[in-house]
């Protein structure tokens, strides 16, 4: 349901088969000593503490949480856990599973809203120029069927059975075939099984059970580590030293200005380059690039234009103020804005708050993501419009490196470079 004010949603969840019998023992201390602090605190509600031997998971979900320094003391715990995953793979006791075609990871040290998925949705669409067969590879976070899924090229899916990302690619046009799954190695070889000479993982820099040939790292150019502290504290999923393990750091940028005040587009240099790229990045190459508005469609495909009209806006990712920014840039006038939790599952009664403001408050109607439509579309009235405006990554720099990384003409990558 709605949220007033905006408060975060955390969950903790662990593959307790990673560790062997000492990181589920580990996950358990972690899970009662959160668990018991929460208890204590008044500031959490509806917590769920899950199990799931059959899916050998740990996980733990807190909802209505007010972020700040109270949640600092757990952030080294979180830190142990991560560094010591990530010593059992440098140091072999953890093995990734190597694959017989180009297998490529997207990911971020971020929870989330860096751009990895129109990043993810640009490189499909160049593999797929080349006459290449890709697959992609989610876990489908938050998808109510925690199962194998695998959506075939030409069909209809939802993002109940392959996640809202997957499904959003999916309704832009791209013509893919998708396995969603928690086991990364089984979801690759299902996509192996039906013929794909490529692999994308999405978000999975962090998910190393699978060697692979090429690890990009997203982030925001921006604030590229968040407040720069490790979860549950901060955004960070790993260590800014992770970076190392990474050849391509993409520095994705929502805000021109900002972009401008360290580069220079039309010579191609650094006015100020960041230091951290020298200090966690030496040998990786840079791609930057700028988020820029979409063309806005309603939901049948046809293109509409915002300029001057009133609306409701509404969004359910992870930095909704990107969203509800770019419809100003573009000359909308918002009336309200609405924040949902991130990958919020729209129900009747969220609908008819909507259609409640648009009468309400004089609006044509209400906007959303892509991400919003996937799941606002199937329970939309069909008499009332609902329009429909995304991003997309334009390449400032970098376009070169991308096209030798993935062995394509540097053609196929041209209508993507600003």
């Amino acid at each position: 349901m709605l949220h007033a004010n905006f408060n975060l949603e955390f969950s903790f969840s662990i593959d307790y088969r990673e560790y062997g019998s000492a990181g589920q023992t580990f996950a358990n201390i972690i899970a009662i000593c959160l668990l018991e602090f929460c208890k204590n605190s008044h500031k959490c509600v509806n917590i769920v503490y899950v199990f799931n031997l059959r899916s050998h998971r740990l996980a733990l979900k807190f909802f209505h949480l007010k972020p700040g320094l109270w949640f600092a003391p757990f952030a080294p715990l979180f830190a142990s856990a991560v560094l010591l995953r990530r010593w059992g793979y440098n140091c072999g006791l953890l093995s990734a599973t190597k694959l017989p075609v180009l297998t490529i990871a997207i990911g971020g040290l971020e929870a989330g809203g860096s751009g990895k998925t129109p990043v993810t949705a640009l490189l499909l669409e160049a593999l797929l120029a080349t006459g290449r067969h890709p697959g992609l590879l989610t876990r489908g976070y938050k998808r109510p069927q925690s199962d194998l899924q695998v959506h075939r090229r030409g069909t209809v899916t939802s993002p109940e059975l392959i996640g809202d990302e997957a499904a959003m690619l999916v309704a832009s046009g791209l013509n893919i075939d998708i396995a969603a799954c928690p086991s990364r190695r089984k979801g690759a070889q299902a996509l192996l099984n039906i013929g794909v000479d490529c692999l994308v993982l999405d978000d999975g820099f962090q998910h190393r059970a699978l060697a692979r040939d090429l690890d990009i790292v997203v982030l925001r150019g921006e604030q590229p580590f968040g407040n720069g502290h490790l979860l549950p504290w901060g955004t960070l999923r790993e260590p800014v030293s992770s970076l190392n393990r990474a050849q391509i750091i993409w520095l994705h940028y929502r805000d021109a200005t900002q972009l401008e005040s360290i580069f220079n587009i039309k010579s191609n240099y650094f006015i100020n380059k960041p230091k951290w790229l020298h200090t966690y990045a030496k040998t990786a190459d840079l791609v930057i690039s700028l988020a820029v508005p979409a063309i806005c469609k309603d939901i049948s495909g046809n293109e509409v234009s915002l300029h001057g009209k009133s609306v409701i806006a509404a969004a359910a990712i992870a930095k909704p103020k990107d969203f509800f920014n770019s419809l100003v840039d573009i000359g909308a006038h918002v009336v309200k804005t609405n924040v949902f939790v991130d990958h919020h599952r729209y129900r009747i009664d969220d609908v008819s708050f909507l259609l409640a403001q648009i009468k309400n408050l004089y609006a044509e109607t209400v906007v959303v993501t892509p991400k919003d439509a996937v799941k606002l579309a199937p329970i939309w009235p069909a008499d009332v419009p609902l329009w429909v405006l995304g991003t997309q990554p334009k390449i400032v720099s970098g376009a070169d490196i991308i096209a030798k990384r993935l062995e394509i003409p540097l053609t196929k990558l041209s209508n993507t470079v600003l």
